[in-house]
């Protein structure tokens, strides 16, 4: 399947939308009809963790894989997994209202959605070495909660480059991203939301926004 570009996204009344929140996938009344959630009952979840995505199959029977979707026509339909809920990837941007939200993708028998890399895997300055030393995709420095740098690459080899020695910060957070076209592309969308939360400023040790498209 090929990959698309996501970006901070507005959804229409009219679009089919799953919700990632409170611990639950939520199905949005336009997916609902098209899904068939009134005689789908169940839904079987497939993982891709290596791209972020997850599929969604429904059907009407039973079985091992299924889960049971709730209706709720008040509050709209909705499935749970304590296991799928138990990933960092998925639990981490269930908490983040601005990208939380996706218009799935049909393939075949599933419904896909990808999910955005959050920077889910966090560990202190000093505590660096946990990083495992091949890891590489985007990262960002946080400084008494305070995002300082946003960037890409081998993660630890980063951390060690001298001019970066004297850089304040506490806390490292990050997700891996293997493909280098990727790593550049999230870095600048997360470097993009900075900029918008914060008046087009960037963080205190980026000296650019990224790769220019």
């Amino acid at each position: 399947m090929a990959w698309t570009k996501i970006k901070k996204s507005y959804f229409s009344s009219a679009e089919p939308v799953i919700s990632i929140n409170n611990n639950r996938f939520s199905y949005n009344s336009v997916f609902s009809k098209i899904a068939e959630l009134e005689k789908n009952s169940f839904v079987t979840y497939y993982v891709d963790e290596e791209n972020r995505k997850i599929g969604f199959e429904f059907k009407n029977i039973e079985d091992e894989y299924a889960f049971k979707i709730n209706l709720n026509k008040s509050k709209g339909n909705y499935s749970q997994s304590n296991e799928l809920f138990s990933k960092d990837w998925i639990q981490k941007i269930s908490k983040i209202k601005e990208v939380n939200r996706f218009k799935p993708i049909k393939d075949g028998n599933k419904f896909v959605i990808t999910l955005l890399p959050v920077f889910e895997f966090r560990v202190l300055r000093t505590n660096y070495l946990k990083i495992p030393s091949e890891a590489s995709g985007i990262y960002r420095y946080i400084d008494n909660n305070n995002i300082v740098y946003i960037g890409k690459g081998k993660i630890r080899n980063r951390l060690k480059e001298l001019s970066r020695k004297d850089w304040q910060f506490d806390t490292i957070e990050y997700s891996i991203i293997g493909d280098a076209d990727l790593q550049f592309e999230w870095e600048r969308f997360w470097i993009e939301q900075f900029k918008g939360k914060n008046e087009n400023r960037l963080p205190a040790y980026n000296l650019i926004s990224g790769k220019i498209q």
